[in-house]
């Protein structure tokens, strides 16, 4: 896997002569790894706050099995995610965190990490201790396991039939917590 990280929003590194000559010999592959990334069926993606010299910055990584590209922000803002150059051009499938900001890049299909759901399930049960989220996780750590068999197995997807079974049973147990 091919790894790149981007230093062009680091002020103090690009203002020297090492870092300038960095940016400039590096876009190339930079622009490479963006076409390998855009071409991709499905992509992660993940956003983290940084601390850069006492200032909170935003640190955006696209990912997929080939390459990754890690860059660095001002900001969390949708500007930042523009200036990367990927997520306003792609048209897969974005897996990422539940971060509003994708809404904006309505030519993509959005899907939600299920860990980042898994989480946010487990805060959810440690406050409220319904059986219904305790169930709809217990759902979502089946799926992994089953995923991760398959993997073994060599297989690289569900057939139709387990998929629709998947996503009936999962809507159903949403849609028992939501009730609830």
């Amino acid at each position: 896997m091919e790894i790149l990280f981007c230093f062009k929003q680091f002020k103090t590194f690009i203002d020297n002569n090492i870092g300038k000559q960095f940016n400039k010999k590096s876009r190339p592959s930079i622009e490479k790894i963006k076409r390998v990334i855009l071409k991709s069926p499905v992509i992660n993606e993940d956003e983290t706050p940084i601390t850069v010299n006492g200032k909170i910055m935003s640190s955006i990584g696209v990912f997929t099995k080939e390459v990754s590209l890690v860059d660095a922000f001002k900001n969390r803002k949708l500007e930042s995610f523009e200036e990367m150059g990927i997520l306003d051009r792609y048209i897969g499938t974005v897996c990422h965190d539940h971060n509003n900001i994708h809404t904006s890049f309505v030519q993509s299909k959005q899907a939600e990490c299920n860990f980042h759901i898994l989480r946010y399930c487990k805060a959810e049960y440690e406050v409220h201790k319904r059986e219904s989220i305790k169930e709809f996780m217990d759902y979502l750590l089946e799926l992994r396991d089953k995923v991760d068999t398959y993997k073994l197995q060599g297989k690289t997807s569900f057939t139709e039939k387990e998929y629709e079974e998947a996503k009936t049973e999962y809507l159903r147990l949403l849609s028992k917590w939501n009730d609830e």
